[in-house]
C-alpha cells in the first residue's frame, strides 16, 4: 500500500525527459534558458517568484525523483489519508505563455559556467542563460 501511494505520485500532466528518443523536448537543448536544478519546493518557488516579474524566458526544471514536485511535509498526512493528492502535489505558478520543461528522474552531471551549460546523467548538454 505504501509503495502505490508513493507511485501515485507519479508525473502527471507534465513533460519529462526519460529517454531522450522518446520523450517531447520542448526547450531544445541548444536553446538558452534558465536552469533550476532541484524540482522541489525551493526550484518552484524560485519559479513561482520568476514568473511573478516576466515570462520571457524557457525555463528547465531537472530533478532526480520521477514525480513532480510535492510538499514534502504533507507526506504523512497523504499516506495516512488525511490529505488528498492535489493538496500535496506544489504547482509552479506560471503565467499564460510561459515554456516551463520540468526533466525528471534526470539529474544533472556537469555545469560548465565558462560555456554556459549543464550536462544532464543520460548525456544531454542543455545551454542556459541564467
Amino acid at each position: 500500500m505504501f509503495g502505490e501511494k508513493i507511485m501515485s505520485l507519479a508525473v502527471q500532466n507534465t513533460r519529462q525527459i526519460e529517454d531522450i528518443g522518446e520523450s517531447v523536448v520542448t526547450v531544445p537543448f541548444d536553446k538558452k534558458a534558465i536552469v533550476v536544478i532541484g524540482a522541489g519546493p525551493v526550484g518552484v518557488h524560485f519559479v513561482n517568484e520568476l514568473f511573478k516579474k516576466t515570462n520571457e524566458y524557457s525555463v528547465v526544471i531537472y530533478g532526480n525523483e520521477p514525480w513532480k514536485p510535492y510538499n514534502r511535509v504533507q507526506l504523512s498526512s497523504y499516506l495516512a489519508g488525511e490529505v488528498n493528492r492535489d493538496e500535496l502535489e506544489l504547482e509552479s505558478q506560471a503565467v499564460t505563455g510561459a515554456n516551463i520543461e520540468y526533466r525528471l528522474g534526470c539529474g544533472v552531471n556537469r555545469i560548465d559556467h565558462k560555456k554556459q551549460t549543464v550536462k544532464d546523467e543520460h548525456g544531454n548538454i542543455q545551454h542556459y542563460s541564467h
